[in-house]
């Protein structure tokens, strides 16, 4: 008995405090209506739904580097006598099939975040204009293991060839998210609650309207996971004399308002140039990789499609430079997408290598 009169006494506490109050408000989940109006804000906007522009099936000349070179690690294969490389003169990407699978998510404060989760499937299409083949002619023993290394020994084992040809990367797949948050329109009409801050509360006008508050940018990711894939770190566009522009990969500083990809941004603060300053100059598109994430053993080629053309820029290892015209460009909202593609999948054919890439999708508002 003693042992449970504590037990007695806490339940009759609870229940002598909790009288007579009222139980709290329920979350917010939302309701069909609710979807409905959602839905139909986002169909009303092509811009906050496309995100395969990057898909541009037209051939455009490549910037991979013409030398084709044998690195180290091609003196070292086990399962072929000879290897292949190859020189991409032009690429281009076909999309052949996307899939989308939306979601939701109710805030208590009366909020919903979209999440826009889309799947790629692809096709690459390139065009080869050079390939050399070397032969593994000696053979090396690994004292420690017994294994067998073949290696090239002499340039004599290399042979070239120019007669060119089309190449066909099929079956590849990417996948990548976006969010979008919307937020009810307040009456501002009504007496409004003074909350604790200071602030005035307005409340929610009745039935509810929805807008699309902040959005996030796209990132890409090709193949979807499991794979190594280059990273971006920073994107800067730079306009004429205009203070240069920076893309973040990610900020963590609530106090930071810059354009950072892991983030939210306001609809009414994109990135914003006006059709003045945008005639007659390019905008000027430099792309950085993570450099503690980078192989600085492989190369990397760089994309940008806006305006509906896809334009690849100066390959190299760590960053690119891409050049990109959007005079043309009417007022609006229009999406931007920067690319990176490991060149292994191109330099060779044998022994294969895996396409891999990464896009960011980033909106701008021409004024």
């Amino acid at each position: 008995m003693k042992r449970c009169l504590p037990y007695l006494l806490m339940i009759v506490s609870v229940l002598v405090i909790n009288c007579g109050n009222e139980p709290p408000d329920e979350f917010f989940e939302g309701t069909p209506a609710d979807d409905s109006l959602i839905n139909d804000l986002l169909a009303a906007d092509p811009t906050l739904l496309s995100t395969d522009q990057m898909f541009y099936n037209t051939y455009i000349p490549s910037s991979i580097d013409t030398a084709i070179k044998f690195i180290v690690v091609d003196q070292y294969f086990r399962t072929h006598d000879s290897i292949i490389k190859q020189h991409i003169d032009q690429c281009a990407l076909e999309l052949t099939d996307t899939a989308r699978f939306t979601d939701l998510w109710y805030a208590k404060d009366t909020t919903c975040t979209v999440y826009l989760w889309d799947t790629f499937t692809f096709i690459v299409n390139a065009h080869w204009d050079k390939r050399r083949i070397g032969l593994y002619d000696s053979v090396v023993y690994d004292t420690t293991t017994g294994d067998s290394l073949y290696t090239m020994l002499r340039n004599s084992s290399i042979y070239t060839i120019t007669t060119g040809g089309d190449i066909e990367y099929s079956g590849l797949a990417g996948e990548g998210l976006r969010h979008i948050f919307f937020d009810v329109k307040r009456d501002s009409t009504a007496v409004p609650e003074t909350l604790a801050s200071g602030q005035l509360k307005y409340p929610i006008k009745d039935p509810r309207e929805w807008f699309v508050k902040r959005i996030s940018y796209g990132t890409y990711y090709y193949p979807d996971r499991g794979a190594e894939r280059p990273l971006m770190y920073l994107t800067t566009l730079t306009l004429g004399t205009r203070k240069p522009d920076t893309i973040s990969a990610s900020n963590t500083d609530t106090l930071y308002h810059g354009h950072v990809m892991n983030r939210f941004r306001h609809i009414d603060s994109l990135l914003e140039y006006t059709e003045a300053e945008l005639d007659g100059n390019p905008v000027q598109v430099h792309i950085e990789l993570d450099p503690n994430l980078t192989d600085t053993a492989k190369t990397y080629s760089y994309y940008v499609t806006a305006n509906g053309v896809r334009k690849s820029g100066g390959a190299g290892v760590t960053n690119g430079n891409v050049s990109v015209d959007l005079s043309t460009l009417t007022p609006g909202v229009y999406n931007i997408y920067f690319e990176v593609v490991m060149n292994d999948a191109f330099s060779y054919v044998l022994p294969a290598k895996d396409y891999a890439a990464t896009a960011w999708l980033v909106p701008i508002r021409i004024k």
